[in-house]
């Protein structure tokens, strides 16, 4: 995505700037202490020499999965497809004992731990096609994102990549924060996060 497409993209969100009208406690915490946190990591200096190449929206990414990563503890790390070096790395940068798995096209994701929290990543932009049938299948049925809210605790959560990279991707969206398993959802235009805990249904808009 070119720099005038990022930067026509945060103003169009303007009015959903680090929590802005959020009455939730806990959501505005969380888009203001995690999706939006400022504070220069520790690890952000080591990673961007060590990954040179990543910029962009795929920077922003890896940096909000370290934050994931660090806020949730989680136990589990689910990919749908192969993820980069650079993603492997900024999510270990962030939790350390985090165990990280792919899901392939002959398989489903890997079934979640029950007891502890779990982070599943579904990229709809994806160029390759198979990953892309793949995460299609999961989130239209909505099987995976049932079996996480019958398993998960408050912090097991599912991010969807490029919930804004065309029109039927947005549709996938729409029908994920519809689906009454689902509580919180955060659409940060590049993706959404997903929860599945007690908390009352809710869909917040935020400028990423």
């Amino acid at each position: 995505m070119s720099r005038l497409k990022m930067v026509a993209v945060w103003l169009s969100r303007i009015n959903h700037c680090r929590g802005f009208g959020v009455q939730s406690p806990s959501a505005y915490a969380f888009i203001r202490y995690v999706v939006n946190e400022h504070y220069p990591y520790y690890a952000y200096e080591d990673l961007r020499k060590q990954h040179a190449d990543v910029s962009g929206v795929r920077l922003k990414l890896c940096r909000l999965y370290l934050r994931l990563a660090n806020y949730a503890q989680a136990a589990q790390w689910l990919w749908c497809g192969e993820p980069g070096d650079a993603e492997r790395s900024y999510v270990n940068s962030g939790c350390s004992h985090t165990r990280q798995s792919v899901a392939d096209t002959d398989s489903a994701l890997p079934t979640p731990d029950a007891a502890q929290p779990t982070i599943a990543v579904i990229p709809l932009s994806a160029p390759d096609a198979t990953r892309r049938t793949l995460a299609l299948r999961f989130v239209e049925t909505a099987d995976e994102a049932r079996r996480l809210s019958e398993t998960s605790h408050s912090k097991t959560m599912l991010v969807v990549e490029g919930i804004g990279h065309d029109a039927p991707a947005a549709d996938i969206w729409r029908q994920l924060t519809a689906d009454n398993r689902v509580s919180v959802t955060f659409d940060l235009y590049y993706c959404g996060i997903a929860f599945f805990d007690s908390r009352y249904k809710q869909d917040y808009i935020v400028n990423f």
